[in-house]
């Protein structure tokens, strides 16, 4: 298994909804996807496993202080191989360039638990519950992590 890193196409979003689609609850339409593609402060990276799509991580800058994970996953047959670990580090790298942002924030299934743990160890905290954030009754973690001090 050869993994790259790398900044989406937009010839390359349908499969990164193939892989929303396969591995998540929640669904983005093609269209939001290319709004997102579209917006400059937004940072969409995958993870390829030669010609397949096999992960991908979505942030934007949300305030001049905030930067959010909108999407992040690996299909379930290539977890536990780093991939996770290399999006990760990659879209804080490239978050990076927002010279303001002081946090990064994401929300996640409070079910979840592999993710949770997964965020934990990159830093993440806890900051609060969303009740009926992925439905009547899921509710969701909104979880930060500071990244500058100023």
């Amino acid at each position: 298994m050869t993994i790259s890193i790398t900044s989406i196409l937009e010839a390359e979003l349908p499969s990164l909804r193939e892989c929303n689609v396969r591995n998540l609850p929640v669904f983005y339409q093609l269209s939001d996807y290319k709004e997102m593609f579209r917006d400059p402060r937004t940072i969409i990276l995958i993870a390829k496993d030669e010609a397949q799509i096999v992960g991908y991580v979505i942030g934007t800058l949300e305030t001049n202080k905030q930067f959010h994970i909108i999407s992040f996953t690996v299909d379930k047959n290539h977890r536990r191989h780093g991939i996770g670990t290399m999006l990760m580090k990659e879209i804080e790298k490239k978050s990076h360039k927002y010279q303001s942002v002081m946090y990064t924030t994401l929300n996640v299934d409070v079910n979840n638990h592999d993710a949770i743990q997964f965020y934990i160890r990159y830093g993440f905290k806890k900051i609060m519950v969303m009740n009926h954030y992925y439905g009547l009754f899921q509710n969701g973690y909104k979880l930060g992590k500071r990244i500058r001090i100023k």
